[in-house]
């Protein structure tokens, strides 16, 4: 079963269930998933971005700024929706 291991990693993330997700995730990166293009987006991630592994995870697949990698604030859209900078 390491067909699709980047999806698998989404749906044990949507069953809340993180250790089995970062399994996947860590199995996708071993078989360079092509999923992984969508790491920082995927919506059925997001639970795991507040997680100490996803750090981690950023890091050793080499993308940096993993703190910027969850996105804007909800006030820094907000500053962006009024035109401010």
């Amino acid at each position: 079963p390491d067909e699709a291991p980047f999806q698998i990693a989404e749906i044990h993330c949507v069953r809340a269930e993180p250790d089995r997700a970062f399994h996947w995730l860590n199995r996708a990166r071993e078989l360079r998933d092509n999923g992984l293009q969508h790491l920082l987006c995927s919506f059925w991630l997001r639970p795991l971005h507040g997680d100490p592994r996803w750090p981690a995870l950023l890091t050793s697949l080499g993308i940096s700024g993993a703190s910027q990698a969850q996105g804007p604030t909800s006030e820094q859209r907000n500053h962006t929706r009024q035109g401010k900078q």
